[in-house]
């Protein structure tokens, strides 16, 4: 079964927030509401939240994958609202290199269903793009 978004119960919202893991730049404990999820395959991301207000469109990822946890920060940038894409690329606040990584491949398709908000009654009706690979904005 390919990726699906799904929303989460109360109760699936509590088991998470009792994992402990914390919004980004914050204290307080992540509780997502939504989650893009492989069950065949066992793998899930999860949004922990934006980084704040003056860097709302760097969101910070949780992407489990063979039972291991990876963290991620993706920048969304929609280049012009006239056109039927989006993109997902790494932020500038991403310490690691992930397009080499094991996992890249399949955060990438799980990153492509979640679209803009992993709501799953959102149709996502337009291209979604996913740079993995860090740009160099010096030139």
């Amino acid at each position: 079964m390919p990726f699906v978004n799904e929303r989460l119960t109360e109760e699936q919202r509590e088991e998470f927030a009792n994992r402990g893991i914390k919004r980004p730049w914050s204290n307080r404990t992540a509780k997502p509401i939504y989650r893009t999820i492989d069950t065949d395959r066992n793998m899930c991301l999860w949004n922990l939240g934006n980084l704040g207000r003056d860097f709302f469109e760097h969101d910070m990822f949780l992407f489990e994958w063979n039972g291991e946890e990876y963290f991620v920060i993706m920048e969304y940038v929609d280049p012009n609202p006239k056109e039927d894409y989006i993109i997902w690329s790494v932020s500038e606040f991403e310490k690691n290199e992930i397009f080499d990584k094991p996992f890249a491949e399949d955060f990438k398709e799980a990153l492509m269903m979640y679209g803009v908000s992993g709501k799953p009654d959102s149709v996502v009706d337009f291209k979604v793009i996913v740079n993995l690979k860090r740009e160099n904005k010096n030139g």
